[in-house]
């Protein structure tokens, strides 16, 4: 199997985990939602493409042996994850607030 046909089955596999999009609740900001599993981050990570992911699901991603980004097909310079506990404090004063406060 080609290495792209490999990513993208990989990516397929994550996602048919998670819930559709179609499951999620409409008033969470798409950017509290991990891009791999269409669901709500828990303990969000930056990878080196930029984007923030779901630990468990990048983690899951690279130890398959991709070494892409899942989003973009670029090689990963580096596997290296940051904690993004910022997105955690803005999401949990964020989610559940009226557009009229």
């Amino acid at each position: 199997m080609e290495p792209l046909q490999q990513a993208v089955a990989a990516l397929t596999e994550l996602v048919d985990e998670a819930a559709p999009p179609s499951t999620r609740p409409s008033d969470i900001p798409e950017a509290f939602l991990c891009p791999i599993t269409f669901a709500l981050m828990d303990d969000p990570v930056v990878m080196m493409d930029g984007m923030t992911y779901e630990r468990r699901a990048i983690e899951t991603w690279l130890s398959k042996g991709q070494t892409t980004s899942p989003l973009t097909g670029a090689e990963l310079q580096s596997t290296v994850l940051i904690s993004q506990t910022t997105s955690c404090a803005a999401r949990s004063g964020s989610i559940g607030r009226s557009n009229n406060n």
